[in-house]
């Protein structure tokens, strides 16, 4: 059974026989007839690969969905032990503890709050920061009503659709 590699190539050297002027149209057209089926055959296939992967990465991005929870669930717990154990040092009045094998201990350090609101503070301690983004909808838009946009240009992109 010819690949779909294979299929094109014989679509191309179909191709070249049609541009002969010398070449028999019946045989032509048979040898299209053949390649058609062949392909059609081959398109069906790829289209169950297709789905069947598609099935894979919606398993996978079920799983990772599954993962990420419990990461986020696990991550919870070890926060919430650590402040418990701060939490018990502190009304112990115990900064550290050693044993042979591990040591725990609390350490203060300073961080800064702040408004959520960035206008509530003096303009001095305000960084701006500007991000640049392509409107590609503006632009296709632009492009269609035949205005020439600069650096931009319309590209057709093909690709299967399976239903």
């Amino acid at each position: 059974m010819a690949t779909l590699y294979d299929l094109q190539g014989a679509y191309a050297r179909v191709a070249a026989l049609a541009a002969d002027p010398e070449s028999d149209p019946e045989a032509i057209k048979d040898t299209l007839a053949s390649i058609k089926d062949g392909i059609e055959e081959k398109a069906v296939g790829y289209a169950y690969v297709i789905k069947s992967v598609d099935n894979d990465i919606a398993e996978v991005d079920a799983e990772i969905k599954r993962l990420n929870d419990r990461r986020r669930g696990l991550t919870s717990n070890r926060d919430r032990l650590k402040q418990a154990l701060t939490d018990a040092f502190q009304v112990a009045g115990i900064n550290k503890v050693k044993t042979p094998t591990l040591t725990v201990w609390i350490q203060a350090s300073t961080s800064v709050q702040v408004p959520d609101d960035y206008r509530l503070l003096p303009p001095q301690f305000v960084t701006k920061k500007v991000t640049h983004v392509v409107d590609k909808r503006s632009i296709k838009a632009a492009l269609e009503a035949g205005t020439t946009v600069v650096g931009a240009e319309l590209h057709t992109n093909w690709s299967p659709r399976i239903r």
